[in-house]
């Protein structure tokens, strides 16, 4: 887990290109504090790397990594699990190695295999740039499941990119550059800026699943992986199992040379990942947030399950309120608009596990993989109602209310011409279905995944298998996207690595051969997960609700952040006041005041928007 930087073909000085990627390695030190490396050809590109050793920490693993022949130039984040197989592919070319790292085994792969062929191939999390200095050509890529960020500026004939968007926004090239009314939008409706998006015009959240081919004649986006919209037929006769593909997977990512550890709470996933990772590591720490006094604390049956699989539970009890220590340290961990405010918890656990370990195994992408969320179950148990017409559904919900029996259709379920735009609706943080058409003068634009999901739809409204194929399509691509960047971010504000073996190539190829009817059973998801657990634990635990990290984030804007807010909204500042109605933001914040709904969420991330604004984007729109 590192940061990369880089200039490609911009208008200023290779001197210029390379103090600013000397500054922005200074400024995500967090994220790489054992090494800082640079190179430039002191011609067309500049970049630099700040690492954090996790494997073959010497000197010679160190990066940006030059290849022998000094043509071609790495610069990776991240970590490739499946080493063994590219180097038996490797083998014909007899190559000597220096180091023992995957970062040597990527780059030779890319220089010997192509870009495509590794891309087809790799399994892990990483964002790369490789540089082919002969043909003056850089090659960008992001992982298919997009655990690792990369962000993008383009330039009149090359690019920027990062791990870090506030170096992209904070260039020369981009200080004027205006706000991008779509993006902004959509920020609003999902809490966070998706993939293919920008909040400044020409820039970008690099799309998981792709690269991107920049030299002097193209500048061309290519997918290597798409998450399909129809279930998968099983790739063998043989019948394989959840246990055998969660254990190889799990074991493939606890290959390190510095401490690791779990993240462990009451639920089903990341116990799961600690079963594996026990069996493989006996009295493997674990770490586990507890709520003091609190009916959502998950501290007993997280114990449950470390004395059960052997491994040493590291608990941080906490109250709630104690969080709101942590808003300054929030603001610093993410260098975008961000309003997932789940951040806090993730960033006490980060720096808990920080305390023992490097490298921590979370259970992400489990709900989104096995259709885990509540809205998953409901919408399959509600799915032939709302088949059909805009017409038919609103006539069915006008005989429903007229008839007094239980409706099975709500307002909400009326209006939306496709499947795949209800379905999109589902995942809008709380509160942006209404507050976001009255307070947002502009119009939210498509991310660019919506769109993907849009094109595989054959009919505005599927079957029920395809209609739900397609929302596990928008979840993995769309929701999922905001737990990785709220994870790596919390994580690497405090140096550590989190791997999620949930997401490897492995568990996701099983997951797709699953069908729906097979994960949501008697009204719950990820079925599959809680019967292996209850087999080995105990099954009223394995069945039981969530009961999840509650943040009292409404009576935090109702007293201890009720003046800052005030401050920075009302009104608010210039850069968004023609984008912004300022007389329905604050009937929005008087209604919640009040105590006549509870409009937190669309609140909040107002103000963590223009807080984030203030202090990197000060000269932009």
């Amino acid at each position: 887990m590192c940061g990369i930087v880089g200039i490609f073909k911009s208008a200023q000085t290779a001197a210029e290109d390379l103090l600013f990627v000397q500054n922005a390695c200074k400024s995500m030190k967090k994220r790489g504090p054992d090494a800082t490396g640079f190179w430039t050809d002191e011609a067309d590109y500049s970049t630099g790397f700040v690492r954090l050793a996790i494997r073959d920490r010497s000197p010679e693993a160190h990066q940006p990594m030059v290849s022998p022949c000094e043509n071609y130039v790495l610069s990776y984040n991240g970590e490739l699990y499946n080493c063994p197989e590219l180097l038996e592919k490797l083998a014909p070319f007899q190559l000597e190695f220096r180091t023992h790292s995957d970062t040597e085994v990527l780059l030779y792969s890319l220089i010997h295999l192509g870009v495509e062929t590794v891309l087809s191939l790799a399994d892990g999390m990483f964002a790369f740039a490789f540089y082919r200095r002969a043909e003056k050509e850089l090659i960008l890529a992001r992982d298919r499941a997009g655990i690792k960020p990369l962000y993008l500026g383009f330039l009149d004939r090359g690019v920027i990119y990062s791990s870090d968007y506030k170096h992209i926004v904070q260039h020369p090239a981009f200080k004027n550059k205006a706000i991008s009314e779509e993006a902004l939008g959509a920020y609003l409706q999902l809490g966070f800026i998706p993939d293919g998006m920008g909040f400044l015009q020409d820039t970008q959240f690099f799309p998981h699943g792709h690269y991107l081919r920049v030299n002097e004649k193209e500048r061309s986006l290519h997918c290597f992986w798409a998450f399909p919209a129809a279930q998968m037929p099983p790739k063998n006769a043989e019948k394989t199992t959840l246990s055998q593909h969660l254990t190889s997977s799990v074991a493939a990512q606890m290959i390190s040379d510095v401490p690791l550890g779990t993240f462990l709470s009451g639920g089903v996933d990341s116990p799961l990942v600690a079963l594996a990772a026990a069996q493989k590591h006996p009295a493997l720490s674990a770490f586990t947030l507890g709520l003091e006094n609190h009916s959502a604390n998950e501290v007993p049956e997280a114990a449950f399950y470390a004395q059960k699989f052997g491994v040493n539970q590291q608990i941080k009890y906490l109250k709630p309120d104690d969080l709101l220590d942590l808003l300054e340290a929030n603001e610093a961990a993410f260098s975008e608009p961000f309003a997932d405010y789940s951040s806090l918890p993730t960033l006490v656990l980060s720096a808990l596990a920080h305390e023992s370990v490097t490298v921590a195994l979370s259970g992400d992408g489990a709900d989104e993989l096995f259709w885990g969320y509540a809205r998953n179950a409901r919408m399959a148990q509600r799915y032939p109602a709302l088949q059909g017409s805009n017409l038919r559904r609103n006539l069915r919900w006008l005989l429903e209310k007229v008839s007094g029996k239980p409706r099975k259709l709500s307002k909400r379920d009326l209006g939306y011409p496709d499947f795949v735009a209800y379905a999109y609706s589902t995942l809008f943080i709380s509160g942006a279905l209404k507050w976001v058409p009255k307070i947002f003068k502009g119009k939210p634009g498509k991310p660019l995944f919506l769109q993907a999901a849009e094109a595989q739809s054959a009919q505005a409204w599927p079957s029920e298998t395809e209609a739900m194929q397609l929302l596990r399509k928008l979840e993995f691509d769309l929701h999922l996207q905001r737990i990785l960047l709220k994870v790596d971010r919390a994580s690497m504000h405090h140096s550590l690595e989190v791997r999620v073996p949930f997401l490897s190539n492995e568990m996701i190829d099983f997951a797709l051969e699953q069908p729906h009817q097979a994960c949501i059973v008697e009204g719950s998801g990820k079925y599959p997960l809680k019967a292996f657990l209850s087999e080995i634990s105990d099954s009223n635990l394995a069945f039981a609700q969530k009961k999840g990290f509650t943040i009292p984030l409404a009576e935090w804007i109702r007293a201890d952040l009720k003046a800052p807010i005030l401050a920075t909204l009302q009104p608010l500042p210039a850069p968004f006041s023609k984008y912004f109605r300022q007389k329905a933001v604050d009937k929005m914040l008087q209604n919640h005041l009040d105590g006549q709904e509870d409009a937190a969420w669309m609140i909040w991330s107002l103000y963590t928007l223009v807080r984030w604004h203030q202090k990197h984007c000060t000269e932009c729109g």
